[in-house]
């Protein structure tokens, strides 16, 4: 397949300071960079210098502020550098005018009533409901309940980050070029934006029509697509697999993949879930002697949680759920203690296996969205 140079590399990382070296590395290597994020007031003043950053991030809500400041910081450097930078989330940008026209006293219906954004309203409204659902469930007794509301939002949530997929991929498309690279940031749950663009991709090359191909530009080049895990390098050294995802992250990439696939597996995941959330710190972590210390979290919390079945995870949720962390910690540990190391880790297979190599309780996505 001739692409005449046309590339796209998918960087996928979530936002922790340990990840911004690679990041920077990766995104200095393209001509164009497409950011994870609605197009913001001030941006590009930001980029120029016009506007300190400080300044900038007052109006933007993320629960990583000091991974925004130096993402911003590199960012400058590289737009000094002659890089071009889009901030590129067609969701989030219509999630972002929904919310406008409530502020301007519009009703459910009338936004409804605009195509553009009735399927981003309605994907969004379901997911905060069950969201919201879950909340109301985990202060009760009744696991199975608790467990069954913890993939009921993670299967709705699914269906809104397919959405949010979708539109980004075909807006990616908009700035492929001949001889050009352009670096892609995404968080992991969104794995969806490499199949649907190597399936654009063969479609193209084998002439075959689709619903992906109604919409595409006549100058579209064939291109090539590759993905890139930031922190993969780190996963493989803290020996933890699924590149140290949490089960809550691992159910929402199994009904991504598989959104009719509910049965006992499903049902761990969520179990372990609930447990990971008690136990996972939810501060930003800054490298110091410890170079990596968000990595080593996860891997600590994922690493406890695995050796944990379901009616493990049943009895220690009756235990934690109202506990500070460190008792919470202290718990799992004591329970886990007799265990042989060879009982750890039930096999869960990958949700994503034969596919090519906003907030979900149970991982660490309960305290930011990207993912």
């Amino acid at each position: 397949m001739s692409t005449n140079g046309a590339e796209v590399v998918l960087g996928f990382s979530p936002h922790y300071l340990e990840a911004i070296p690679g990041i920077l590395s990766e995104m200095g290597k393209a001509d164009t960079i497409a950011l994870e994020e609605p197009n913001t007031p001030g941006f590009l003043d930001m980029l120029a210098g016009k506007l300190s950053i400080p300044e900038y991030l007052l109006q933007m809500d993320t629960d990583f502020p000091r991974f925004a400041a130096e993402l911003c910081e590199g960012l400058q450097d590289l737009h000094a550098q002659g890089k071009r930078i889009v901030q590129m989330d067609p969701f989030l940008d219509r999630l972002v005018t929904i919310h406008e026209c409530f502020a301007a006293n519009l009703t459910p219906d009338e936004v409804l009533s605009r195509p553009e954004l009735r399927d981003v309203y309605l994907a969004e409204k379901n997911a905060t409901g069950a969201l919201l659902r879950f909340y109301d469930l985990s202060a009760g007794k009744d696991f199975q309940a608790i467990v069954d509301s913890v993939k009921h939002f993670a299967k709705l949530d699914a269906d809104r980050i397919r959405l949010r997929d979708a539109l980004r991929a075909e807006a990616i498309l908009s700035l492929i070029a001949p001889g050009r690279r352009v670096y892609v940031e995404a968080g992991y749950m969104h794995f969806g934006i490499l199949q649907m663009l190597q399936r654009r991709n063969a479609l193209q090359n084998t002439g075959h029509d689709g619903p992906v191909q109604r919409h595409k530009p006549e100058y579209l080049p064939a291109f090539r697509v590759h993905p890139r895990f930031i922190l993969q390098p780190i996963a493989r050294r803290l020996h933890v697999r699924h590149r140290n995802m949490g089960p809550g992250d691992l159910l929402t990439l199994h009904f991504i993949f598989h959104p009719d696939a509910d049965h006992g597996r499903a049902d761990l995941l969520a179990a372990r879930s609930l447990i990971a959330i008690r136990l996972v710190n939810k501060e930003e972590l800054v490298p110091g002697p410890n170079r990596y210390p968000q990595s080593e979290d996860d891997a600590t919390v994922n690493n406890l949680v695995k050796c944990l079945d379901y009616e493990r995870c049943r009895s220690l949720y009756e235990r934690i759920h109202r506990a500070p962390r460190a008792t919470a910690l202290r718990y799992a540990r004591q329970m886990l203690s007799s265990h042989r190391p060879s009982q750890c880790g039930a096999s869960i297979a990958d949700p994503q296996d034969g596919f090519a190599s906003q907030k979900q309780p149970g991982t660490r996505g309960a305290r930011k969205e990207h993912a």
